[in-house]
């Protein structure tokens, strides 16, 4: 007899861990596969083979679902941020920076290769958006702050407000220059990606290099090359913000 079976109370804490487990694995499968808008608690009830009562007891809304999901992913990031940091001791400020860009451009090309991009986007519900950019100013934006720092310490970076810098620079990344935030043609994407790369310069940060524009541009051009994105991301803002 295992310890959960000897303690109905682990024994109920596991159950209650896996039925939430379950719910969000199906939930966000659904998410993917069918968009947001168009998944009820129904259906995830049914994905998960548990009775509504089950998934409410858990969870009283999908935004509920959507944070948790949401949670989950931003501890990941977080997670594999620190590793990435760990590998680069000894390096210089500018060095540091640059190794984690061009690894995080790899890491979430390899995670999202094979999603469909035009789904993938129909998720970003304004908690969504929220809570992504909250865990950058709180979380990531100091981190990175700390090692333009270091960057200027040691003389290869020279930024007069180094977390002013890293919360602009996390802003621009992830809304401005994401087509899927905020929609722009793709004639522009380069022109962009170099205005960045100047205005870091200018606030002594120069870390945008030419290889990180073009794993950049690779990446949205490889997920949001569909003649259909533009359509529902349109829709999608319709719906979320115009109503």
């Amino acid at each position: 007899m295992n310890e959960n079976e000897k303690n109905p109370l682990l024994n109920m804490q596991r159950i209650r861990q896996e039925s939430k487990e379950l719910i969000i694995s199906s939930a966000e499968k659904l998410f993917f596969e069918k968009g947001f808008d168009k998944v009820s608690m129904r259906d995830i009830s049914e994905e998960a083979k548990l009775s509504k009562g089950a998934i409410y007891h858990h969870y009283k809304s999908k935004d509920e679902i959507i944070k948790e999901i949401i949670n989950k992913y931003v501890e990941l990031q977080r997670s594999i941020l620190v590793d990435l940091i760990h590998k680069t001791d000894g390096y210089r400020g500018r060095e540091k920076i640059i190794y984690l860009l061009d690894n995080i451009v790899d890491m979430v090309e390899n995670k999202f290769k094979n999603l469909d991009m035009n789904e993938y986007q129909c998720i970003k519900s304004p908690d969504m958006i929220y809570m992504y950019l909250k865990n950058n100013i709180n979380y990531d934006a100091p981190m990175l702050a700390d090692i333009i720092k270091i960057g200027n310490k040691d003389g290869s970076l020279n930024v007069e407000k180094p977390l002013e810098c890293a919360e602009t620079f996390l802003m621009l990344i992830n809304i401005w220059l994401d087509p899927g935030v905020i929609p722009y043609p793709k004639e522009r994407r380069l022109e962009k990606f170099k205005f960045l790369q100047d205005l870091m310069k200018k606030l002594g940060c120069d870390v945008i290099t030419d290889n990180f524009i073009e794993k950049m541009l690779e990446y949205f051009g490889y997920n949001f090359s569909k003649d259909n994105f533009w359509e529902s991301v349109h829709n999608y803002i319709d719906l979320e913000y115009m109503h």
